[in-house]
Parts: C-alpha cells; sequence; structure tokens
C-alpha cells in the first residue's frame, strides 16, 4: 500500500470479516515499510509489515504466502478489502469484507493499458496487475490480500479507484518473502 496509507491504521480486526460484530481487536504498535519504497515515479517496493501490540490468541488460519512467482494467467484470483464501494462519490467504507473474483495480466499488457492514461508511466517491476470486467479495488483497499490458488500473491498497491476494466496494481509478495521474514525474526 503507498506508505501513506499505513500511517492511518491503529488497529486491526482478527476473526470476522465484519467490523461491526465479532472478531478481536489488536492495536498496531508499528510499522515497518520496506527500505526501498519509492512512490515516484510509480510505487515500487510498496509493502510494509504490521507489528501488532500483542500476539493474536485466537486459533486463526492464514493463508500461507506464495512461494513461486505468478506466472499463471489462466487463474481466478480473489482480491478482497474493506474500501469505499463507489467511486467518484465514495460514500463510506464498508463495514463487511468485499470480495473480488479478477484475472491476472501479464505485466506487458498492463504496462499498455496504463500508457493510455499516461504516456510515461511505468508500472514498477516485482508488481503484477489483475483485470475484471465486474469488479476493481477501490479507495481504501490499498494494503488488502489478493488470493491466488489460497495463496497470499499480492498486496494491493494502486489502481484508478473502483475502475472496472482497467488493470489493478499489485506488490508480487513472493519477491519479499525473505525481507518480511526478516522483519518477523527481529520483531
Amino acid at each position: 500500500m503507498f506508505q501513506g496509507c499505513i500511517f492511518r491504521i491503529s488497529k486491526v480486526v482478527v476473526g470476522s470479516n465484519d467490523l461491526i460484530s465479532d472478531g478481536t481487536d489488536y492495536s498496531v504498535k508499528d510499522f515497518i515499510s520496506h527500505p526501498d519504497f519509492t512512490e515516484t515515479p510509480s510505487p515500487a517496493n510498496d509493502i510494509a509489515v504490521m507489528i501488532l501490540s500483542e500476539d493474536v490468541s485466537e486459533v486463526t488460519e492464514f493463508p500461507k504466502r506464495a512461494s513461486a512467482e505468478l506466472d499463471d494467467y489462466d487463474t481466478s484470483c480473489k482480491a478482497l478489502g474493506k474500501g469505499f464501494t463507489g467511486y467518484p462519490e465514495p460514500g463510506k467504507p464498508s463495514k463487511k469484507l468485499k470480495l473480488g473474483y479478477v484475472k491476472p495480466v501479464p505485466h506487458s499488457k498492463c504496462q499498455d493499458e496504463w500508457e493510455k492514461f499516461n504516456s510515461s508511466f511505468k508500472v514498477a517491476e516485482k508488481t503484477f496487475c489483475t483485470f475484471s470486467d465486474d469488479t476493481a479495488t477501490c479507495t481504501g483497499d490499498s494494503g488488502g490480500p489478493l488470493l491466488c490458488n489460497e495463496e497470499l500473491t499480492g498486496v494491493v498497491s494502486y489502481g484508478r479507484p473502483c475502475k472496472k476494466g482497467i488493470p489493478d496494481v499489485f506488490t508480487e509478495v513472493y519477491f519479499f518473502n525473505d525481507w518480511i521474514d526478516s522483519v518477523i525474526n527481529d520483531n
């Protein structure tokens, strides 16, 4: 997620897909941003790890992180988020976890689509894009997970908010597994 976005988060809810009921709240103690993050000319290394104030006590299964680079463009992936549900009139963030099915697209196709909006824009390496005619990530979904083959494959980085039919860009988790492990081990 854009690094400026992470500092607005003060708690996480574990064990529920509804912010209003169920689940347990955990305070966020710290954020560790990737040291090579850049926002311009396009976001790169756009990933951070949240450090919670206490260990998660619920027995909760988290999806495992992808152990290989995404190269299957026929797979259906699940984008999850609690962002706004409309644009340009966003209303309020969703109180319930939303799910959208999307397909990965090759980096070259994603680059071609983004150049239609800005001819000098370059989609960063270590990212991949998804596409759907029916769904898109929206404002507030940054940092949300993308599950492909039931593995955490991507983290929402950016898109053209709520624009169906335009690729959304995800940081590809696989490339950051060693860095994530080192942050976890140090904390």
